[in-house]
C-alpha cells in the first residue's frame, strides 16, 4: 500500500486556497476553520489511535473531504479503500461495496477497526 508522504495537517490546510466555486460549473463551497480543524482531528485521530497509514486526502464539489488508500495491485479485491467525511456522516467503502457508514462521528472505533482490518494493520 502507497502511504502519502503529505501529512495529514498540511493536506487539511491546503483546502484554505478553495473558495466558493472552486469546483467546475460554480460547484464546491469553501471550508471553513472549524470544518478543517474537525478533518484534522478525525483522521489524525484514525492514523495514530489506529495506526493507519496516511491517506491521500481530496476535496468534494457537494462537501466534506475524501481520503483515499490505494491498495498494491495484488489486492484485487479492494484496489482502493475510500473513507467520505463530512461534518454529519462518515462512510467507508471498498470499490462498490459499503463497509461502515456511520452518523454517530464521536465514535471512531467502527470505522477505526474496519480500516486496520482491510488495511492489515496489527491493532495494539
Amino acid at each position: 500500500m502507497k502511504e502519502c508522504s503529505i501529512p495529514i495537517i498540511d493536506q487539511i490546510d491546503g483546502l484554505e486556497i478553495l473558495k466558493d466555486n472552486w469546483y467546475s460549473m460554480g460547484e464546491g463551497t469553501a471550508y471553513s476553520e472549524a470544518e478543517r480543524a474537525f478533518y484534522k482531528g478525525y483522521l489524525l485521530g484514525l492514523v495514530f489511535g489506529w495506526g493507519i497509514p496516511i491517506p491521500f486526502i481530496y476535496p468534494v464539489p457537494s462537501g466534506g473531504i475524501r481520503a483515499e488508500w490505494d491498495m498494491e495491485k495484488s489486492a484485487v479485491l479492494y484496489p482502493e479503500v475510500l473513507l467520505e467525511l463530512t461534518l454529519h456522516q462518515a462512510r467507508l467503502s471498498c470499490g462498490d461495496l459499503d463497509i461502515v457508514e456511520s452518523t454517530n462521528l464521536t465514535d471512531m472505533n467502527k470505522i477505526g477497526i474496519a480500516l486496520a482490518t482491510i488495511l492489515k494493520v496489527e491493532v495494539k
